[in-house]
């Protein structure tokens, strides 16, 4: 068994400290079927080569939902994002993909 994750854009945009969800789809790439029994991970890094990383979120029921804090204090720019899922014994990455956090003109 093999994954495919589906989301209808690759890179994301997104403003430092707004809340949003980004919703993905598995699916089996052999047979086609949704796959909902997974565990994943959305990761981001300021550099690919860096060993931490900046924001992790997990993947619940096909959504990572983002809070207000989680972008909050990051500093605007570019980064690199993937997604792992994790399934029986099955794990499977996708990215790296680009990941942009705009400056917020209004702060809280």
């Amino acid at each position: 068994m093999s994954f495919m994750v589906k989301a209808s854009k690759k890179a994301i945009i997104m403003t430092r400290g707004d809340t949003g969800m980004i919703a993905i789809t598995v699916t089996d790439e052999d047979s086609g079927e949704e796959i909902t029994d997974y565990c994943g991970k959305f990761t981001v890094k300021k550099n690919l080569r860096d060993n931490f990383f900046v924001l992790q979120k997990p993947i619940f029921k096909g959504e990572i939902a983002f809070d207000h804090m989680d972008t909050q204090t990051m500093d605007f720019g570019d980064y690199l994002y993937d997604i792992e899922i994790m399934s029986e014994e099955q794990v499977s990455t996708f990215g790296p993909y680009q990941f942009t956090l705009l400056p917020d003109v209004t702060t809280r």
